[in-house]
């Protein structure tokens, strides 16, 4: 097997294991009123909290309400976060970034989808 099959198993693993931690960790921290970042290439930070989701773009900060989040979507090359009819009232016109763009969209996924009860659309 080539090093670099190598240091991709490596690397899953690292990211399996790690997103079995988050969602303990980050409950805990939303419980306490804190949130949790993923840097998001290109488009800025998107936190996740109690009450929604703060997405600090390089021009503008966006607060969400959960009522403002339609939808979460991945599939094998991208995800959005979709708005609802108030999400698009806000001025959100949705996320959309490719996979890669995110350092652990797994654990984004399981925050938005469990902690705030957005619906996951599969693609």
């Amino acid at each position: 097997m080539p090093a670099a099959d190598h240091i991709y198993h490596l690397l899953k693993a690292a990211e399996a294991a790690w997103t079995t931690k988050i969602p303990d960790a980050a409950t805990a921290r939303m419980d306490h009123g804190g949130s949790v970042t993923f840097p998001i290439l290109g488009q800025g930070n998107l936190s996740v909290g109690a009450n929604g989701l703060v997405w600090n773009q390089p021009q503008s900060t966006l607060v969400l309400k959960r009522a403002d989040i339609e939808s979460f979507s991945r599939n094998l090359v991208e995800f959005s976060i979709q708005p609802s009819y108030t999400g698009e009232s806000k001025g959100f016109e949705g996320l959309k970034s490719r996979t890669e763009a995110i350092g652990n969209l797994e654990a984004l996924q399981q925050l938005v989808i469990n902690a705030l009860g957005v619906p996951y659309l599969t693609t």
